[in-house]
């Protein structure tokens, strides 16, 4: 059985459009690879940040890339602290 194609799509209000635009900007370099059933997508607009995953590689890739996500979004706020 074919998994089937699952999208997912993460919002994220900030304080401002300048902090969607550092968090859109540092999550995009993430973005760009090579990898049949699996896309994600990082945009901003005024102060939303929304991160849109498509994955066809099944639910647990679609967790771990989602982890990952996470991971990364941590990272950026965490780093924005100092």
């Amino acid at each position: 059985m074919k998994n089937p194609e699952i999208e997912v799509e993460i919002r994220t209000k900030v304080e401002d459009e300048d902090v969607a635009r550092i968090l859109t900007l540092s999550l995009t370099p993430d973005e760009e690879f090579d990898l049949e059933g699996l896309a994600i997508r990082t945009t901003y607009e005024k102060n939303i940040v929304t991160t849109k995953v498509v994955c066809s590689r099944g639910p647990r890739s679609l967790a771990e890339t989602l982890n990952e996500i996470m991971l990364a979004y941590e990272v950026v706020f965490g780093s924005m602290e100092l």
